[in-house]
């Protein structure tokens, strides 16, 4: 299975040792996109360290639209494109696309551990199912020329394959952060700035999100999540045992949830009222 690191920049060092691929980008907020330097910046660290890269993209606006068609002016033709909104696509024809995690509607909340064991079979496996687990959807996609898709790992586990039948679909598991839900709205802004925190919206930011996590607990969710940014996250470790054998071929790991960065890496250098 080919490994692949999921970075937010690529780090002083370059690209980590023990990986074949390097997705560069963030899938949840176009406000955390590389700019086009730091875009050339990794494509020539992974040139060094002989790795393809794959840029990844989130869901978008009209501005992130325009920031991503930039990225398109130094990505090299034939280059991988994780998109996360179906508004991309037609922008990709020269890019081999795939569809990101956010489009693949599996079941990720971790709360359903604490009931699948007890529902009955057919339950089960639509808790453990994804849209792209039926032919005919994976038919739409090949006709788009989309041939891999991305995956979490969550808790209750992967009940589908993508090789089935006569319309194959190659598929990338992310460990060991499972994405649960995202939204446009962040609230690390307003933890910097205390004159902030009577204001609530999708206003402008200097990333604060690249420096600080929140743990959430709660009774009846079995584990820990971590608010990052403006997404929620959980950790699982535990891999299926037969997921090449059902069309995963893809590993991609995640050091850290995204955006990825280090809190010393953090806001360094970042331009002051990042905004739509």
């Amino acid at each position: 299975m080919e490994r692949a690191v999921l970075l937010a920049t690529v780090p002083t060092g370059g690209v980590p040792e023990g990986y074949e691929r390097v997705y560069l980008g963030n899938e949840f907020c176009e406000r955390n996109l590389p700019t086009p330097e730091e875009l050339t910046r990794g494509l020539d660290a992974a040139k060094d360290a002989s790795v393809p890269l794959t840029l990844v993209t989130p869901y978008l606006t009209d501005i992130g639209l325009s920031k991503v068609r930039k990225l398109m002016d130094v990505l090299p033709s034939g280059s991988e494109v994780v998109f996360n909104d179906w508004g991309l696509l037609a922008s990709l024809k020269d890019y081999v696309p795939i569809m990101g995690r956010i489009l693949t509607y599996q079941r990720r909340g971790p709360r359903l551990i604490n009931v699948i064991e007890r529902l009955p079979e057919e339950a089960q496996a639509y808790l453990r199912d994804s849209p792209l687990s039926q032919e005919s959807y994976r038919q739409f996609l090949n006709e788009r020329g989309i041939s891999r898709a991305e995956f979490d790992n969550p808790l209750q586990g992967i009940g589908f394959s993508l090789s089935e039948d006569e319309a194959p679909l190659k598929g990338s598991i992310y460990t060991p952060w499972v994405y649960v839900t995202t939204t446009r709205l962040c609230l690390s802004r307003a933890c910097t700035k205390p004159e902030a925190r009577d204001e609530l919206g999708i206003l402008p930011c200097e990333r604060e999100c690249q420096d600080m996590a929140f743990t959430l607990t709660h009774k009846s969710m079995p584990i820990p999540l971590l608010l990052r940014g403006n997404t929620v996250f959980y950790r699982n470790e535990k891999l299926p045992r037969d997921l090449e054998d059902r069309g995963f071929d893809r590993m991609v790991v995640q050091p850290a949830p995204p955006p990825c960065a280090s809190v010393a890496e953090g806001r360094k250098g970042f331009p002051k009222g990042i905004e739509d």
